[in-house]
């Protein structure tokens, strides 16, 4: 996924559209972010450089959860 960087996050309660998640990092690879999931709770998506994401909650597409 060229221009791609990857989110990772970890996953604390709720259900769409309101989800709490704490912000782990991000990441150049997709390889660097699966290393950085602890657990389960985890999740990784895919992220454009320089481009807005949707003003209203949506499910993130690419989002893997869990990834452990």
């Amino acid at each position: 996924m060229d221009g791609d960087l990857w989110l990772c996050g970890q996953y604390r309660s709720g259900e769409l559209p309101n989800v709490i998640w704490d912000f782990q990092g991000l990441f150049s690879t997709k390889e660097k972010a699966i290393e950085a999931c602890e657990n389960r709770n985890y999740f990784i998506v895919p992220v454009k450089v320089d481009e807005a994401a949707p003003s209203e909650s949506t499910e993130w597409p690419g989002v893997e959860y869990p990834v452990k």
